[in-house]
């Protein structure tokens, strides 16, 4: 089932709340980042698997993997050989 989108603010506060403002911070380095993105990113720094991803989006774990290459991509400031998740771990 998908997130409202009272949880997603849910998950935005808590993630600013214990990841040392992790939202403001990735939407001060990526100011142009679209929502999309920014709630993909934000389940990455939870630590959720591509399983657990596949099954928030209702989707092939196969298709969180190409997402994670697209917005790696859309971001532009990743640096080749690190992964979106690596990225936003270290963020």
């Amino acid at each position: 089932m998908p997130m409202t989108a009272a949880e997603w603010t849910e998950l935005e506060v808590y993630l600013n709340t214990t990841s040392d403002d992790f939202v403001k911070r990735l939407l001060d380095a990526h100011p142009d980042i679209d929502e999309m993105v920014l709630r993909f990113c934000m389940l990455l720094r939870l630590g959720l698997t591509n399983r657990q991803m596949a099954v928030v989006y209702s989707i092939a774990e196969k298709s969180v993997k190409q997402k994670a290459y697209t917005y790696k991509n859309k971001l532009n400031v990743v640096p080749d050989g690190v992964s979106l998740r690596e990225y936003i771990e270290k963020l």
